[in-house]
């Protein structure tokens, strides 16, 4: 009897021990599932494109990237020609206040140029013109357009300067505005530059100021030193290239 008792109860540990290795199993079963269901994909290689707000996309067809000469692109994951200064002046010209590659009136194209690693210049040019938006970009800040008090607003007023050819032009230190982060002690940008223009070039009396706020120097211009203020005009200056 006490054999037979023995019997049932090694019977009935072995049972024990299969349910609970059973149980075991199932947990780890379910475990192993549940962990590879969680498990994040692989994250994608990042590359840098620049993608244009849609409702710029509809003022030009395409977009031509300027460089100073010696200068380093920075963004290398990107893939685009890249025209330096030098070719530039060689490819490009001014004809009758408009600008041509190659004697091919330039239309519906925007120039991007970098003008350092912390500014670019950005203009939409139509039928020869600078027209719709004239912009600076400066690196770590939005790029928005900027007034002499740091409030994002159209800069509409250069682009009346450019489009009627006179008026009174203004010019601030914004790189070293935002840069410096001056905004966050209510400081005013530095004035950079003011006088008239006249038939889209400089004339009569202007002040040039330092980075202080002082008046550094003063020029009185004609109309036959021929200084043209417009982007990219300016660029193709014999006097005063605002490269």
């Amino acid at each position: 009897m006490m054999k037979k008792a023995g019997l049932l109860k090694v019977q009935f540990t072995r049972m024990a021990l299969f349910k609970n290795n059973h149980w075991i199993s199932l947990i780890l079963l379910l475990c192993f599932i549940s962990c590879k269901s969680t498990q994040k994909p692989p994250l994608p290689n990042i590359e840098y494109i620049y993608v244009s707000p849609p409702e710029q996309d509809k003022k030009y067809d395409s977009i031509l990237y300027w460089f100073p000469d010696n200068y380093i692109p920075m963004e290398s994951g990107l893939e685009y020609k890249k025209e330096f200064l030098s070719d530039i002046k060689k490819n490009y010209s001014i004809k009758q206040g408009k600008i041509f590659y190659r004697n091919i009136l330039l239309d519906r194209v925007m120039i991007r140029y970098r003008v350092s690693d912390d500014l670019k210049k950005n203009v939409i040019i139509e039928k020869g013109l600078p027209a719709h938006k004239y912009e600076y970009v400066i690196e770590s800040v939005p790029p928005y357009l900027y007034d002499d008090a740091g409030r994002k607003v159209p800069r509409g007023y250069l682009l009346n300067i450019f489009n009627n050819g006179y008026g009174d032009w203004t010019e601030y230190y914004f790189v070293d505005y935002f840069n410096e982060k001056k905004y966050e002690k209510d400081d005013d940008i530095v004035l950079k530059e003011k006088g008239q223009v006249k038939i889209n070039f400089k004339y009569g009396k202007w002040e040039y100021y330092n980075k202080v706020g002082n008046i550094d120097s003063t020029k009185t211009y004609t109309l036959q030193d021929s200084v043209d203020v417009r982007f990219p005009h300016c660029i193709f200056n014999k006097n005063e290239p605002c490269y």
